[in-house]
């Protein structure tokens, strides 16, 4: 199966997980979910090799930590999660060619909105401290996706100058006349085109009038 295969399965149980944070009102499914999603955090960084994830998945490590260090009951939900997370790892330690950058930042957008979706949750329950690891969790997450879409310039892709003859066809039209004269105090010539004769009808030609 191809890398950018694996990525796809992973953001999709990523998403599949948001979806059911939202519609569970079980607190031990979201508490479990919460875990997962630390869980999957850490073995994204590890797999891709990125200390900034890991620094974000620290971050949201706090936030899915429970009060008294008292662990969640494991569910369906979260054993989904760790599964596809770690699939996902194993598939990429076997690897040895780089990673597609499109499933990359996939993958990132939907783990930012689970993060995202986490700390609202804590919010409305008045989790400040935690809401505020996972609000920061996701900040740090989208700012590493933003990182890896930027372009990088290359020598090729810079636009080459253009000649001095390929300046001066740009400013008049294709085809156009112009002359060239020199005015006081001007070192460089002017153009200036030249009016086409304007034409006369057969019968019209001017003369002395008597």
């Amino acid at each position: 199966m191809a890398s950018g295969e694996w990525y796809d399965e992973l953001a999709a149980a990523v998403a599949e997980a948001r979806q059911a944070y939202l519609l569970t009102r079980d607190p031990r499914v979201r508490a479990d979910l919460a875990r997962a999603t630390a869980d999957t955090l850490h073995l994204a960084a590890r797999a891709l090799g990125d200390q900034r994830l890991e620094q974000a998945a620290d971050l949201f490590g706090r936030a899915a930590r429970e009060p008294y260090r008292c662990t969640p009951a494991p569910t369906r939900y979260g054993y989904a999660l760790r599964r596809a997370a770690r699939v996902h790892a194993l598939d990429a330690a076997r690897r040895r060619r780089p990673d597609p950058l499109v499933a990359v930042l996939h993958l990132l957008a939907a783990l930012i909105d689970l993060v995202q979706t986490i700390a609202e949750m804590l919010q409305a329950q008045h989790c400040a401290a935690q809401s505020a690891a996972a609000r920061n969790a996701a900040d740090r997450l989208t700012a590493v996706r933003a990182a890896l879409g930027q372009p990088r310039p290359s020598a090729s892709a810079r636009p080459r100058p253009k000649s001095a003859a390929a300046l001066a066809a740009g400013d008049f039209p294709a085809g156009a006349a112009v002359t060239r004269r020199r005015t006081r105090g001007d070192s460089q010539p002017v153009a200036q085109p030249i009016r086409p004769a304007q034409r006369q009808g057969p019968g019209t030609e001017r003369g002395p009038r008597l």
